[in-house]
C-alpha cells in the first residue's frame, strides 16, 4: 500500500482541488513556460508528434510563435506513401503543416499521390530541392506544371508505377529545360522516340535509367550535354551505340551496368581512368584484365552472378583475383552461385595478398571456415567488415567448424566476443545457438560504409 495517502479527509472537505488552487497551479505553469528560452521550447516542441504540435499551436500563442519562427525551421523532410487512403481531416492537417513549414522543407517523397494534389502541396513547399514522385497517373501535364513551380530542384526521381514503358517525354523535356540546377535524375518506365530531342542540364551529375526504351538515345545526349557526369546506374536494354556513349563520359566515377552485357566492351573502360566504383556481372578474362589495367583508381568492385548460367567456374576465379593487385581497391563484393567449399576457401585465401582491403562481402552457397577468416584478419590489418551470406543447409557445417577451431585461434575468438576486433557477420534467418552468437554480432561497427557510399542515395550529404 506504499505510495497511497491513507489519512482521513476532513469532514466536509471536497475530493477535488479548489478552483483557487487549480487556478494558481495553472498560472504558475504558464508563467514558467513563458520564462523558458525560445530555443529550449523549440527543442521540446520538436520531440512532440506532428499532430500534437499542430493542435498546440492553435491554442497557445507562445507555442505558435516558437513553432513558426524556430521549430518548423528544422522540419526538412516530408515522406508519405499513401495519400489515397487519407481521411479528409488528415489532409487538412498536412496542408496546415505545409503552410507553416513549406518554405523550410527540402526533401519531398510523395508516393501514390494524385498529381493535382501533389502540385497544391508543391506550391506551398517553395524551398524544396529534392523530389521523389511515384504515381500511376504521372503524365506530361504534371511535369510541365512542375517545371514552373519548382525549377530550382537539385534531384528528381520519377516512377509511373507501371511495368510497361509509358510516354511522358514531352513533360520531361520541359522539366529538364527549366531545371538548370538539376544534379540527380532517376526515371523509370519511359518510352523515348528514336530521334529524341530531350536536352539535359549541364549540371547533371548522376543518372539512373530503369526500364527505359531507347536508352541509347538518352546516353548519347548525356555524353554531349553533361561534361561533369559522375555516376550511371543502368537497368535498360543496351546496344553498341549506348556503350560508345558511355566510353565518352571520361569523368565517370561510378558505373553500375545491367546483367545482360556483352563480353566485348573492354574498350569502354580504356577511357574511364577516373572510375572509383564498378558493379558488373561479367567474368570474361579480357574484360576484367582491361578494367584492372586502366582503372587504377578503382576502390569498390561488385560482381553479381545470379543463377547457374552466370556461375563462376574454377577456371574463372583466377580472373577475379586479378583485382587483388589494384592499388586502390579497398572494398570487394561478390555474389557466387554453385561454388564448392574448397574453391571458396582458396578464393578467400588468395585475397590475403590484398593488404589494404577494408570491406569484403560474399554471398555464397558454400561456407567459409572460421580459421580461414581468422587468417585473413591476421594478415589484412585494415579490414573493418567481413560479411558472408550462406544458405540454410550449411548452418550445421558452420557450427561444426566453429567447434573444431584450432586451439591457437581460441584467443582470437575471445577477442571477437569482447568486441575488440573487426566485425565478422554470417547472415541467416533466425537466431544462432548460444555458442555461435559471436558469428552474428562482434562489435558496434556497422556494415561497410563504402558499400553504401556508391549507392547514390548515400553518396554525399544533401542528396535524398
Amino acid at each position: 500500500m506504499s505510495g497511497y495517502n491513507l489519512r482521513p479527509r476532513k469532514h466536509g472537505a471536497s475530493a477535488t482541488p479548489s478552483y483557487e488552487f487549480r487556478l494558481k497551479r495553472t498560472t504558475v505553469g504558464i508563467t514558467n513556460i513563458n520564462e523558458l528560452p525560445d530555443m529550449t521550447l523549440a527543442k521540446i516542441f520538436e520531440k512532440l508528434p506532428r499532430k500534437d504540435r499542430l493542435k498546440i499551436e492553435e491554442v497557445c500563442k507562445k507555442w505558435h510563435y516558437v513553432g513558426k519562427n524556430l521549430s518548423w525551421a528544422n522540419y526538412r523532410i516530408f515522406y508519405n506513401t499513401g495519400y489515397w487512403n487519407w481521411p479528409k481531416k488528415s489532409v487538412m492537417q498536412v496542408k496546415s503543416l505545409f503552410e507553416r513549414c513549406g518554405h523550410h522543407l527540402r526533401h519531398l517523397i510523395l508516393w501514390r499521390w494524385p498529381p493535382s494534389t501533389a502540385l497544391v502541396f508543391l506550391r506551398l513547399a517553395t524551398g524544396v530541392q529534392h523530389l521523389s514522385f511515384w504515381s500511376s497517373k504521372l503524365d506530361d501535364e504534371f511535369l510541365k506544371e512542375l517545371a514552373i513551380i519548382a525549377p530550382h530542384l537539385k534531384s528528381l526521381d520519377l516512377n509511373p508505377f507501371k511495368t510497361s514503358a509509358t510516354s511522358y517525354e514531352l513533360g520531361l523535356m520541359e522539366c529538364l529545360k527549366a531545371m538548370t540546377c538539376l544534379e540527380y535524375l532517376s526515371i523509370q518506365s519511359v518510352l523515348f522516340d528514336q530521334n529524341s530531342l530531350v536536352q539535359f542540364p549541364s549540371s547533371l551529375t548522376y543518372l539512373c535509367l530503369y526500364s527505359v526504351i531507347n536508352a541509347d538515345q538518352i546516353l548519347i545526349r548525356v555524353a554531349k550535354d553533361c561534361k561533369e557526369i559522375k555516376g550511371l546506374r543502368l537497368r535498360a536494354d543496351m546496344n553498341e551505340s549506348a556503350f560508345n556513349a558511355i566510353s565518352q563520359m571520361k569523368s565517370l566515377t561510378f558505373l553500375d551496368l545491367p546483367f545482360d552485357i556483352p563480353y566485348d566492351i573492354g574498350y569502354v573502360f580504356e577511357a574511364l581512368d577516373e572510375l572509383r566504383a564498378l558493379a558488373i556481372n561479367s567474368l570474361d578474362e579480357l574484360l576484367l584484365t582491361t578494367v584492372a589495367r586502366y582503372c587504377k583508381k578503382l576502390e569498390h568492385l561488385s560482381i553479381v552472378h545470379v543463377g547457374s548460367p552466370y556461375a563462376i567456374s574454377p577456371e574463372e576465379h583466377a580472373n577475379v583475383l586479378t583485382f587483388a593487385s589494384l592499388p586502390s581497391l579497398c572494398s570487394f563484393s561478390i555474389w557466387i552461385d554453385k561454388y564448392s567449399t574448397q574453391q571458396i576457401t582458396e578464393f578467400v585465401s588468395r585475397l590475403f595478398d590484398k593488404q589494404n582491403l577494408q570491406h569484403i562481402y560474399m554471398n555464397t552457397y558454400a561456407f567459409i571456415l572460421p580459421n580461414v577468416l581468422f587468417g585473413m584478419l591476421r594478415r589484412c590489418k585494415a579490414i573493418q567488415y567481413i560479411g558472408v551470406n550462406v544458405e540454410q543447409i550449411t548452418r550445421p557445417m558452420i557450427c561444426q567448424a566453429v567447434d573444431e577451431i584450432d586451439q591457437s585461434d581460441k584467443q582470437l575468438q575471445s577477442e571477437f566476443v569482447e568486441g575488440t576486433h573487426p566485425i565478422v557477420e554470417v547472415q541467416w534467418d533466425g537466431d544462432l545457438p548460444k555458442p555461435y552468437k559471436w558469428l552474428r554480432f562482434i562489435s558496434q561497427i556497422p556494415p561497410a560504409a563504402i558499400l553504401d557510399k556508391w549507392q547514390y542515395g548515400w553518396l554525399s550529404a544533401g542528396k535524398p
